[in-house]
């Protein structure tokens, strides 16, 4: 079964509709199993959720639904929140951080969603950043075709 770790901008745009939202709910359909989160991808969801708050027409009501059925498809197994070891993660973030930072001038926090999905062996690394995929690219995941 292939092992997928998804980012932030990948859940936005499965739970919260933009121009990535079909292709999001596709991929999802797809897979045989569940999709790897991390505990920085809960928080970094949760907050962006909260962060849309107060625009374009986005209410607070909105960002219940929103993290409320994330919970939801977490509780149903579509997504698996799995735990990684601090240490281990830091260490592949800094390798990350020293080998591609000045090419690809990637954030510290894309960085350590590569790093977490490494440490989780995943196969494939869905996100909808251009350069979190081309981080994840060099180490090696498959990524989505936009």
């Amino acid at each position: 079964m292939k092992q997928v770790y998804s980012d932030t901008s990948f859940l936005m745009s499965h739970f919260i509709n933009d121009e990535h939202t079909d292709q999001a709910r596709r991929q999802v359909q797809g897979l045989s199993g569940p999709i790897g989160i991390s505990r920085l991808g809960v928080l970094e969801y949760q907050n962006s959720v909260w962060r849309k708050v107060g625009f374009d027409g986005f209410g607070k009501d909105h960002a219940e639904r929103a993290i409320r059925e994330f919970g939801e498809q977490v509780s149903k197994g579509w997504f698996l929140l799995q735990p990684v070891d601090d240490e281990t993660i830091w260490q592949r973030a800094m390798g990350l951080s020293t080998s591609y930072s000045s090419e690809l001038k990637v954030r510290s926090l894309d960085i350590l969603h590569v790093a977490i999905a490494m440490e989780l062996a995943a196969d494939s690394f869905w996100s909808f950043d251009q350069r979190q995929n081309a981080l994840a690219k060099k180490a090696g995941f498959a990524i989505i075709d936009q």
